[in-house]
């Protein structure tokens, strides 16, 4: 089992978000870990739809939720 690897959003006026979603559709980086989001859904989709990621980002309750394949999950700490 990979390890689970949070990434949170931090400025999100910053570029932290765009940064993220960027990097977090390596398939290398996702060959070694189970990324997860955390911040405000909306602001990452937003920007996940900006940049044309391969990977659907898919809202969670918990880090431990389980999520379908080939999506990213997103805890989403804002409402």
């Amino acid at each position: 089992m990979k390890p689970r690897i949070a990434f949170t959003i931090g400025d999100f006026n910053g570029i932290a978000p765009e940064v993220i979603l960027k990097n977090i559709d390596s398939p290398a980086l996702l060959k070694t870990i189970q990324p997860i989001l955390v911040g405000s859904f909306d602001i990452f989709d937003h920007y996940a739809k900006k940049l044309k990621t391969k990977k659907k980002l898919v809202a969670v309750q918990s880090p431990s939720e389980h999520v379908p394949p080939n999506t990213i999950p997103v805890l989403n700490v804002y409402s």
